[in-house]
Formats: C-alpha cells, structure tokens, sequence
C-alpha cells in the first residue's frame, strides 16, 4: 500500500479517536466503544467523525444514522439537481445582484466595484481601483456602514466591514481600522477576486438582539422549485457573535452560532455552537445566547413570513438551479436578499434540526 494512503489512513483515524475521546468524556460513555461505533458508522453510512460528533450521532438508534449525510455526499446530490453551467448565475455575486435587481427583488445597495484588474469593466456600477477610489463616492463626509465582499468567494472569506465616519475608517466594534493593514490586505485579496462594495444591510432591533448586535444575522431557506412549485425544505437562523463581521457557522469555529427555524411558524429552535475549549469536535445547545443572555429558543421572528415569502418568489427567477439556500436578512423596512447559494451547507442544517439530511431533503430522494 502507498506510503501516502497510509498517512492519510492514519490520520482519519487520528481523528476518529479525538473526537470519540471528547464524545466519551462529556457524555461518560466508554471510549473504545464510541470509537468502534463511529467506525461502523463510516462503514456503513460513509459518515465522517465530524457528522458523529456534531450531530450527537451517539445518542441515535444505529438504524437512525442512514439518514445522515456527508457534505460530499449532499454536494453529489445537488451537482445532479443543478447544473454546473448554471450556477455562476448565483455564485458571481455581481451576476446575482444584477438578476436580482432587474426581477425587483429587494437587495442592498451596491455602490461600486472594485478592482485592480485591467480588464475589468462594468457600465451600471462606478469602477472603483483603491480605496481612496470608493472613498471618493462619498464626498459629504456622512456615516456610512459599507460592507466589501469578493465577488465570487463563499463562505464569508474576505469579507470587510467598514464604516466612514469624521474622516476616518472604523471596523466593526468602533474602532479605528490600521489604513495601511487595510489595504496591504485588501489588495493582496484583489488580485484573484474583484470585490463588490454594497450598503450595509441594518437588522432589525428583534433581529439584532439574537446575536452580538454588530454584524447582519441572515436566515437561510432552502427552497426547492418542483414543476412550477416552490417549496421551502427548512430554515436556519445563522447568528454572528462577538466582532465577527459575517455570520458563517462553519461547524462552529468561527464562534458564530446557528438555529432550526420553523417554516411555518418562524419560531426559533435551541442555538447551536461551541464555547467549551475542552470539546474542539464537538457542539454546545443553548437555550439563550451564551454571549449576552438573551433567548433564542422559543423566539418568534417578526416578518417571517415575509422573509420566506421573498425566498420564495426568488426561487422564480432562477428556474435551472431547483434548489437554493437563500441567505434572507431581515432589516426594518422588510426582507434583504443577501446571496443565493446552489450547494447549501447540510452540516449545520443537520445540527440545528436534530434530523438527517435524507429527512431535510426528503423530495430531493423521491
């Protein structure tokens, strides 16, 4: 066998028994059992130990497991559903906003594009080429809270809060940001991707309270478009912590937490997320927000149907790609379509519902 199999083989493994130990530790079960379990689990399901551990597959009728499934696994199912050549129609973020913006969806204002690229050119947005650039778009000297994201960067990668204010730039907690940090690291980040310069999205009080109150909290609704019908599968409230200026979840590594939203209701389910540095495999539940304690469980979001109703009538517009995770923000004036995404996370989504993906997808496996 390869010595570099090997490797790799002994790595999962590694793996395997880290999470097992963590598993075993908080929960009193024993570790060589846990482990063996998530072995057979593998085996027959082809789950990872990061669903085993996440999930709290070791609490689940064995039988159970066959529900869940990998984030390689759910990519395979939405690469048949949606078409490759379809996609940058939401995955280029200047695509996506232009199609959204001639279908009157609602969107955030986007004031210029920047770019150090030559080749470069757009005809309805300002061309922006530094930072003094975007700056000079607003000449009046008002506050402004502008975020700037990569055009084509996922999982809130390079994503920027700025805010302009008494002749200086401020982050996202108030404070002064380094000019020239700033844009040695911008600038490093132009050189594969353009960036999108849009308004910042403004939650509302309801909406903002559930996390640090800082960065924009989006709900995510999976919509499935069937023979002219559109359906939505479930919903996420993603939750931004701390001074994060996203609200990716990322299996909890960025401190951000996630939760089920009933999609009839808009009723919150228990957060999701981790603080315990003892336990780096696995997820906490909270009732309330860990950070400030306020409630989460229980919590019904003002607007929801709107939100959902807005998801919705997207998922119209974007007639080849059947299956999209939209990411809806609820500001005070009403829902803000943020982004669109054709191979949502399952993960999170699995964590949040208590549930496997086959269930979550259930028409997807008809």
């Amino acid at each position: 066998m390869p010595m570099a199999t090997d490797t790799k083989s002994l790595y999962g493994l590694a793996g395997y028994r880290q999470a097992a130990a963590q598993i075993a530790s908080r929960h009193r079960l024993d570790r060589h059992w846990t482990v063996l379990r998530m072995l057979a689990a593998r085996a027959a399901y082809g789950l990872s130990s990061v669903e085993y551990a996440q999930c709290d597959l070791w609490a689940k009728p064995f039988l159970k497991l066959g529900d869940y499934r990998t984030k390689k696994q759910t990519t395979a199912l939405f690469d048949r559903i949606n078409p490759k050549s379809e996609r940058p129609a939401v995955e280029d973020k200047l695509r996506f906003h232009r199609i959204c913006l001639a279908a009157g969806l609602p969107v955030p204002a986007l004031h210029a594009v920047l770019s150090r690229r030559s080749t470069t050119a757009v005809a309805d947005v300002p061309l922006a080429r530094d930072v003094d650039s975007v700056l000079c778009l607003f000449k009046d000297g008002s506050a402004r809270r502008l975020i700037f994201k990569p055009q084509n960067d996922a999982l809130g990668t390079g994503v920027r809060f700025v805010q302009l204010g008494s002749g200086r730039l401020l982050d996202i907690v108030g404070e002064p940001i380094d000019r020239h940090e700033f844009e040695h690291r911008l600038y490093s980040d132009l050189e594969r991707d353009d960036y999108l310069v849009q308004e910042f999205v403004q939650p509302s009080p309801a909406v903002a309270a559930l996390g640090s109150g800082k960065a924009l909290g989006t709900f995510r609704i999976v919509t499935y478009l069937h023979r002219g019908a559109v359906m939505s599968l479930y919903a996420l409230a993603r939750i931004p912590c701390g001074s994060n200026p996203h609200d990716n979840f990322a299996g909890g590594s960025t401190g951000n937490l996630i939760a089920k939203v009933d999609c009839a209701t808009g009723i919150l389910g228990p957060a999701f997320g981790r603080r315990d540095p003892r336990f780096s495999r696995l997820l906490e539940r909270f009732d309330s927000n860990p950070d400030t304690g306020l409630p989460i469980a229980g919590v019904q979001i003002p607007g929801w149907l709107q939100a959902r109703a807005t998801a919705e009538q997207a998922a119209h517009c974007f007639t080849k790609l059947p299956v999209l995770g939209w990411d809806i923000a609820l500001a005070e004036q009403g829902p803000v379509i943020i982004e669109a995404n054709s191979n949502p996370d399952i993960i999170g989504s699995q964590v949040a519902s208590g549930v496997g993906a086959r269930q979550l997808l259930r028409p997807l496996y008809v």
